[in-house]
């Protein structure tokens, strides 16, 4: 159920060495109009999978609100990640999904 009226925004999706893939996105930019929005998050949701449609091999992760950064590790080398990101309210609320963004891990 989408009750979170803003996306979360995906700045860089990077990968590294080791299987190693750096995230980072935009941080909530606090105004009057949106204090009511950020009151009501509570975590962001992070998913990422091998598979486009992330029906298969998809993982999820819950960080803090104030989180702008995330490193994956222990990802399949030369494999195609893809990433997507909603912020959540903790009791079954949602945002609806950033667009998806498509790595590849290096050696």
């Amino acid at each position: 159920m989408i009750t979170i009226s803003r996306k979360p925004v995906i700045k860089k999706a990077k990968t590294g060495r080791k299987g190693k893939v750096t995230i980072t996105w935009k941080k909530f930019r606090k105004t009057k109009k949106t204090k009511a929005i950020w009151k009501k998050i509570k975590g962001i949701e992070v998913q990422y999978s091998t598979d486009l449609s992330f029906r298969m091999n998809s993982k999820t992760l819950i960080l803090g609100k104030k989180k702008t950064k995330l490193v994956l590790k222990g990802l399949k080398k030369k494999k195609n990640i893809y990433i997507r990101m909603r912020y959540t309210d903790g009791s079954g609320g949602y945002s609806g999904w950033s667009s998806v963004r498509k790595v590849k891990v290096k050696r």
